[in-house]
């Protein structure tokens, strides 16, 4: 219970419930126990080091004494990093004052995914400390907690598909079948992670692992082995095998981890036992400069974090499951692509250029003075001066504003592109790049049918008493967003999705891929047609010109734009030859539609997997994703996964 100075009291409670959807659900439940209130109840979040999002979550909210009321606060998934962190619920009146707060530590987490840690080993109980006490581990484009799960020789093989991580260690894995062994080979090669953990157990746990090609030659007892100073760890404590590996695939880590990467996954072997290092006061292996206690003591789960972070950044396949919904649109590697073309999406033909403004105000500058005063002496009228400065100010002051509002300057400007996927209903994401001519806040309102709205990652964070720079707010069953700019003209990258199904029809293809080239027909049963669509097949994309609704084209005739050559990256290639080469050029003018089309194959080409074929299109003809006063270009990406 929280109150205030005035003894108006409420009952703060937040609850998550696990979901695929693509948001984290907080359900907020206020109990008035005062006096009757109405104002907003704010949701915000602080990181993992204290720092708190600079968006807020806003609810217009009426309270009358003695009621109690539930709603749900919506956040994209995709728009953090980490999720053990705080949540902090704060109330203001209608006059902007705070009555009531109250914190949620990692409240998120029993709403997100975990990365699943099967141990193999005769001493589990010694490593239940791997969980890192709730800690995160980087993972792909943002952190997850750690389950773990404990395994035997039978229920091994049947757990590998569920499993991110395996651990082995303290276990003789001369016991494993050859069955077995292949079965954790394959699945490290479709993005499994395998830890080995050696020390005086070294012999026994490596002895199933030859095609490793990694062995112990000598094992150290506790005083004997050298310390490395680069772990930060005083070793000497530990059994320390001595690793060798002839062929030189292995690399050493900071934590002394010999890790490869095998397939889409890694192995690493460590020297020491996991069993031991969970008992040894590794206190001075911390993260310095976070600023609550519990991570500040956290030495043994900064050290455990290390050794995953260093295992998972050599793994070129971060699947969190194989159930996973689309709904995640994991980004991946390409996510650095995937921002990058979001910041161009909006520079195209409608890019601000003020040359035009100051052409009219150097004209006039030089006209107002001397060229006017020299006009009216030569019709010998200099006594009309006074009133036609004053005049020609006025026609300035036209000019410019003629040319501003040509410039789209006086509204709010912003730049949709929704992506949806025509094979799974409600499936679609909508990404506005928004900003404003004005240094002030700017509040937009959403379309119908919109559930969730905030923001695109989450590099936008301040110290905790910094004022918030991006809030959302739902009043209703609507829903608004904005901002606080610092300056003006300053971009601002949000998403926002809802459950409706906003395109109609199918995309249906029959490809044919034979070595370097893509033949076959595209039938497009949409409503819209698509000034650009590009069909992905077996690594390899083709970027063709003008696919109308209704129409089947046989991709043999069809106007072809750029194609990879099938040997790279599909989304990086797209990103650094075409678009480039577009940014590059004097003619920018489908800069938007093309970047609007690349941030929809960022999204759609790490989910596909090997042997699927993409189709997917994109339209300037598309629904305007904001119902208030702006000025919007609004596109489409429409896919199908087949």
């Amino acid at each position: 219970m929280a109150a205030d100075a005035e003894g108006q009291e409420f009952v703060i409670d937040a609850q998550i419930y696990p979901s695929k959807a693509p948001t984290y659900d907080v359900q907020v439940t206020i109990e008035n126990t005062g006096e009757d209130w109405e104002g907003m109840v704010r949701l915000t979040l602080r990181d993992f080091y204290g720092s708190v999002d600079n968006c807020s979550y806003d609810t217009v909210l009426s309270l009358p004494q003695g009621s109690k009321k539930q709603f749900a606060v919506r956040i994209p998934k995709n728009s953090l990093t980490r999720t053990d962190g705080m949540v902090l619920i704060e109330l203001f009146d209608k006059k902007n004052k705070m009555t009531a707060s109250k914190n949620f530590n990692r409240l998120l987490q029993g709403g997100t995914d975990a990365l699943t840690m099967g141990i193999l080993s005769d001493k589990y109980p010694s490593l239940t400390y791997l969980d890192m006490g709730g800690n995160e581990v980087y993972y792909g484009n943002r952190t997850y907690p750690v389950k773990l799960m404990e395994l035997n020789q039978d229920s091994l093989m049947s757990s590998l598909p569920a499993l991110n991580f395996l651990v082995i260690d303290s276990y003789d894995t001369s016991v494993l079948t050859d069955e077995v062994v292949t079965g954790i080979e394959k699945w490290t090669d479709s993005g499994g992670m395998l830890l080995i953990g050696t020390g005086s157990f070294a012999q026994d746990t490596l002895s199933a692992f030859d095609y490793l090609d990694i062995q112990s030659v000598a094992v150290y007892p506790p005083g004997d082995s050298p310390q490395n100073d680069a772990v930060h760890v005083d070793t000497s404590q530990l059994h320390m095998a001595e690793l060798e590996n002839k062929t030189g695939t292995f690399y050493t880590y900071d934590t002394l981890a010999r890790i490869c990467p095998q397939g889409d996954g890694a192995v690493g072997v460590l020297p020491y036992a996991l069993t031991e290092l969970g008992g040894l006061d590794i206190k001075a292996y911390s993260n310095a400069g976070l600023d609550t206690k519990e991570h500040s003591e956290g030495g043994a789960e900064a050290f455990v974090e290390s050794i995953l972070s260093e295992l998972s950044n050599s793994a070129s396949g971060h699947n969190i499951n194989q159930g996973q919904s689309y709904y995640n649109f994991y980004l991946g590697n390409n996510n650095y692509i995937f921002n990058s073309l979001f910041e161009l999406f909006g520079n195209g033909s409608t890019r601000l250029s003020f040359g035009g403004l100051k052409i009219i105000v150097m004209v006039y500058v030089v006209f107002v003075g001397p060229v006017l005063y020299m006009i009216l002496r030569f019709v010998k009228k200099r006594d009309y001066y006074w009133w036609t400065v004053p005049v020609s100010a006025f026609v300035g002051i036209l000019l410019v504003y003629w040319a501003g509002r040509g410039f789209e300057v006086v509204n709010t400007r912003v730049y949709s592109v929704t992506i949806e996927n025509l094979s799974d209903e409600g499936n679609f994401i909508t990404y506005l790049h928004c900003y404003d001519a004005d240094h002030s806040e700017w509040d937009l309102r959403l379309a119908e049918g919109y559930q969730y709205v905030g923001l695109v990652g989450d590099n936008y964070y301040g110290s905790i008493d910094s004022p918030y720079y991006f809030h959302t707010r739902q009043e209703g069953d609507r829903l608004s967003f904005g901002a606080d700019p610092n300056t003006s003209f300053e971009d601002c990258f949000f998403q926002a999705g809802g459950i409706m199904h906003a395109g109609s029809g199918s995309i249906q293809g029959d490809i044919i891929k034979n070595a370097w080239n893509i033949g076959g027909t595209i039938a497009n049963n949409t409503k819209q047609d698509f000034a650009y669509f590009a069909v992905i097949a077996d690594g390899q994309m083709v970027l063709y010109k003008n696919l109308p609704a209704g129409a089947v084209c046989d991709l043999s005739s069809a106007e072809e734009v750029y194609s990879t050559d099938g040997g790279g990256d599909v989304v990086r290639d797209y990103m650094y030859e075409h678009i480039r080469e577009i940014c590059n050029s004097k003619d920018r003018t489908d800069i938007d539609i093309l970047s609007a089309l690349g941030m929809g194959i960022s999204t759609v080409y790490p989910q596909a997997g090997s042997g699927r074929t993409i189709i997917i299109g994109v339209t300037d003809d598309w629904n305007k994703a904001v119902d208030d006063s702006c000025s919007e270009a609004a596109y489409g990406c429409l896919y199908a996964v087949q």
